[in-house]
């Protein structure tokens, strides 16, 4: 028996390739093609938004430990490939990098005149 190579897709009626499909693991392959699930989804979200937002703000909140804890394992897993994403997009992304830069600096900056102010303030009290 020979592989299937075409299929067409159930949603816009067009003969594609077997890899415009989505397979699950057992290897069935859906019916709709990628682009016409992706388009159903994308209508699904916009109709159904207000759920789903509320959705993954309870998920959040239900899982918050366990998803740090994930993600503090695969840091730890996967220290260089996360060092190479970051150098990367600092390389990419210069002006970002300076603005947060002085965004920072004139935080620092506010927090010591702060403190200065409350000093004199604090003394001339006394």
């Amino acid at each position: 028996m020979t592989a299937q190579t075409k299929k067409k897709c159930n949603k816009c009626n067009k003969t594609k390739s077997i890899t415009d499909f989505y397979v699950n693991p057992k290897g069935v392959i859906f019916t709709p093609c990628r682009l016409c699930k992706i388009k159903y989804k994308k209508k699904w979200y916009k109709k159904n938004i207000d759920n789903t937002k509320a959705y993954s703000v309870k998920y959040h909140k239900k899982n918050k430990q366990a998803k740090y804890d994930y993600l503090k394992k695969w840091r730890k897993a996967n220290t260089d490939k996360l060092y190479e994403h970051v150098k990367k997009w600092r390389a990419e992304n210069p002006e970002k990098i300076k603005e947060y830069e002085k965004k920072s600096r004139n935080k620092r900056k506010r927090k010591k005149y702060m403190r200065e102010y409350m000093r004199e303030y604090n003394r001339k009290i006394k």
